[in-house]
C-alpha cells in the first residue's frame, strides 16, 4: 500500500504465508502449529487452524461496526501515512491509493470474520480433531473452489524449510475446522493480490508494532484497545514493566534460572509439594467416593494416579550444560538493535517450535517458565505445572500456616486438577488421548450435574459488583456453557482443598490464630484466604470484555458460585437456610 503502482505480478501469496509462519510465527489466515496427537500422545502431529484475525471476531461482525471501522481505517492510514513520508512518498496520489487499500483491508477482514468459528466452538476436543492427509487436503480444497489452486504441499514445505523439517504429501495431518479451510479458498480466489499482500505485511507490522518508536507503539495500542488496561487503567507502556515482561515471555528458562537461583530455597519447593501431592490424595478420594461413576470410576482412579505434578521448576534449571544447550541456537543480541534483536528472537522461537514435529515427546515438559504467577493443566500430557513464583504470598507462605495455604495454593492445584475431568478434560484418557472411557449412564449423570453449574452461574447478575453509578441499565450475564469448564473446576478444586486441609489439621493438630484476627476460626480463615484469591476490580468495559472473551467469570462469582455449593462453608459461618450463600439447591459433581 506504499506503492501505487504495485501489481503483484512477481507476488506469490503462498510463499509470502509461509515465510510469515516460519520466520516469524505469524498466523495469518491459517495458523500452523506443532501439537502432541490427540489420539497418540507419544508424537507429534502438524495441527492446522483458522488464522487469528487483525481485530475480535466480534468487532469485526457485531451490527454497530461503525466505530471499530473508523479506527481500523483511521490506523490503517495514520501508520502508512507516517511510512510514507518517511520514504518521500507523500504524494497525493499515494495518500489516496493508501485510503482505498485500507478500506479492502477492512472489507477482507470482514469477510475472513464470517468463515471463521468461535472460540467458544472449538472447546470439543472430538469436533476440533480431523485427521487427513496433505494430498487428501488438496483435493478438498481444490474442489470447493474450481480453478483456484492453494498448493498446501508447497506452503508446509517452505514453512518447515528453515526448521530443517522435510514433509510429502502423505504427511499425516489434523485439521481444527475443515468446512473454515474450504470457505477460505473461495474467499482468497475472490480477493486481489495487492489486498492479500497488503494484508499479510499489515499482519507482521502490527506484530512488531511494539518494537518501533513510541508513537508507533501507542497509535497500536489505541487500535488493539483489549490491550490498553495493563493495570488500574494505565493505558500506556511503562519501559522497566513491559521489558521485563517481555524479556520473560521470550526467555522464561534463561529468566528462570536467574530466579530460582536468587529467589527460591528448596524448601518451599518441598513443602508445595507436600501441598500438591495432599490435594491430589484428597481429590482420589473424592472420585472414590462417588458411586454415581460406576464403572468409569476405575479409569477416573488411574488417570489421577497418572497425573505428574511438575511443581516449582523443570530440571534443566538445575544443569547449566543443559540450559546452554537448550539456548545453543539463540540469534546474538546487540543492545543498539533492539527491532533486530526481536525479529532475531522472533525466528529463533518459530523455528524451534516447527521442529518439535521430528522430535520426541516431552513428557514432562515445561510449556511456560518459572517465573509466571500461574498455574496450568495440560490435557494432552495429563500433567500440572505449578511454576516457583505462585510459591509466594498471598498464595503460598513459608510458615506452618495450613489454613491460609491450603485455601490459596490448595484451592489452585485443587482447580488444575479438576481441569483434567471438567468437561473438556474428561474427554481423555491418563495418557491425555481423546478415548471415550465413560459409560452411557455415567455420561448421562455427568451432563445432568453439571449443568447444575450453567444455571447457577447463568443466574448471577453480574452488574451488582460494579458502583451504581457505572450501570447502564443493560444486564450482563455470565455464559455458563462456555465458563462450565472453569466453574467445574473451581469447585472441585476448593472442595478437594478442603478436605486436604481438615484431614491435615487432624493429623498435625495444628491450632491456628493469626494477631488481629483472633475472632476468627481456622476453618473460617480457609475461607478467607480462598476469597482472596479473586479479589478483583472491574470497569464496565473491562468487565463487558471478560464476559465476552474469557472462559473465566468476574471473581466475585467465583467466590460466591463456590460457597453456594459448599455445606462447610455455612457451617463454618453459621449461614442460616436459605441464605444467600446457603441455598438449598447445591451443585456437586464430586
Amino acid at each position: 500500500m506504499l506503492d501505487s503502482n504495485w501489481t503483484g505480478d512477481d507476488f506469490d501469496f503462498v510463499t509470502s504465508l509461509a515465510r510469515m509462519r516460519g520466520l516469524y510465527g505469524g498466523m495469518a489466515v491459517v495458523s500452523v502449529t506443532v501439537e502432541m496427537d490427540s489420539f497418540n500422545t507419544s508424537s507429534n502431529v502438524i495441527l492446522l487452524g483458522q488464522g487469528l484475525l487483525q481485530m475480535r471476531r466480534e468487532s469485526l461482525l457485531e451490527e454497530n461496526t461503525t466505530a471499530n471501522k473508523d479506527a481500523f481505517l483511521t490506523h490503517m492510514r495514520t501508520s502508512g501515512a507516517q511510512m510514507l513520508l518517511e520514504l518521500g512518498r507523500d504524494t497525493e496520489q499515494a495518500l489516496a491509493t493508501l485510503v482505498e487499500d485500507s478500506l479492502a483491508m477492512w472489507n477482507f477482514s470482514v469477510e475472513l470474520a464470517k468463515i471463521t468459528v468461535p472460540d467458544s466452538n472449538l472447546t470439543d476436543p472430538w469436533l476440533t480433531y480431523n485427521p487427513t492427509t496433505i494430498a487428501d487436503l488438496q483435493v478438498q480444497c481444490d474442489q470447493a473452489a474450481p480453478g483456484f489452486k492453494f498448493d498446501w504441499l508447497r506452503f508446509l514445505q517452505e514453512t518447515f524449510r528453515e526448521a530443517q523439517v522435510e514433509v510429502t504429501g502423505e504427511e499425516r495431518i489434523v485439521v481444527e475446522v475443515p468446512n473454515y479451510l474450504t470457505a477460505l479458498m473461495r474467499v482468497l480466489k475472490a480477493t486481489p493480490k495487492r489486498v492479500l499482500a497488503n494484508y499479510l505485511l499489515m499482519q507482521l507490522v502490527q506484530g512488531m508494532a511494539d518494537e518501533v518508536v513510541a508513537a508507533s507503539r501507542e497509535d497500536h495500542r489505541k487500535l488493539n484497545s483489549q490491550k490498553d488496561v495493563k493495570s488500574f487503567g494505565r493505558s500506556s507502556g511503562r519501559a522497566w514493566y513491559d521489558c521485563a515482561q517481555k524479556t520473560n515471555k521470550i526467555l522464561d528458562m534463561a529468566v528462570g534460572y536467574l530466579y530460582i537461583k536468587n529467589r527460591v530455597g528448596e524448601n518451599v519447593v518441598h513443602m508445595a509439594r507436600e501441598v500438591v501431592e495432599n490435594i491430589k490424595g484428597a481429590f482420589r478420594n473424592m472420585l472414590t467416593t462417588a458411586s454415581w461413576m460406576g464403572s468409569a470410576r476405575e479409569e477416573a482412579l488411574k488417570k489421577v494416579d497418572n497425573m505428574m505434578m511438575l511443581v516449582g521448576y523443570p530440571d534443566l534449571l538445575t544443569n547449566e550444560t543443559s540450559l546452554e544447550e537448550y539456548h545453543s541456537r539463540l540469534p546474538k543480541m546487540s543492545e543498539q538493535t533492539h527491532f533486530e534483536n526481536m525479529m532475531a528472537l522472533s525466528r529463533w522461537h518459530s523455528l524451534r517450535s516447527l521442529a518439535r514435529l521430528r522430535k520426541p515427546v516431552v513428557r514432562k515438559g515445561w510449556a511456560r517458565g518459572p517465573v509466571e504467577t500461574n498455574a496450568f493443566y495440560s490435557t494432552l500430557q495429563n500433567s500440572i505445572i505449578i511454576p516457583a513464583a505462585v510459591l509466594q504470598p498471598p498464595i503460598f507462605r513459608r510458615e506452618p500456616l495450613t489454613a491460609l495455604n491450603y485455601g490459596a495454593l490448595g484451592v489452585v492445584i485443587g482447580h488444575e486438577i479438576t481441569h483434567g475431568f471438567d468437561n473438556s478434560g474428561r474427554e481423555r484418557d491418563h495418557e491425555g488421548n481423546l478415548h471415550e472411557w465413560w459409560t452411557a449412564e455415567t455420561d448421562a449423570e455427568y451432563a445432568s450435574r453439571s449443568s447444575c453449574f450453567a444455571d447457577q452461574y447463568e443466574a448471577f447478575s453480574v452488574s451488582q459488583i460494579l458502583s451504581p453509578f457505572e450501570r447502564d441499565g443493560a444486564e450482563m450475564k455470565i455464559n455458563g456453557v462456555a465458563s462450565k469448564g472453569e466453574n467445574i473446576a473451581d469447585n472441585g478444586g476448593t472442595r478437594a482443598a478442603w478436605l486436604a486441609y481438615r484431614s491435615r489439621v487432624e493429623a498435625t493438630g495444628e491450632r491456628l490464630r493469626l494477631p488481629g484476627l483472633e475472632g476468627y476460626s481456622q476453618d473460617q480463615l480457609f475461607f478467607i484466604s480462598f476469597g482472596q484469591l479473586w479479589c478483583s476490580q472491574f470497569t464496565p468495559w473491562s468487565l463487558r470484555l471478560l464476559l465476552s472473551t474469557d472462559v473465566h467469570i468476574p471473581g466475585a462469582f467465583r467466590i460466591k458460585g463456590v460457597l453456594q455449593n459448599l455445606r462447610e462453608f455455612s457451617h463454618a459461618f453459621g449461614c442460616a437456610a436459605n441464605a444467600t450463600f446457603n441455598p438449598e439447591r447445591k451443585c456437586v459433581l464430586w
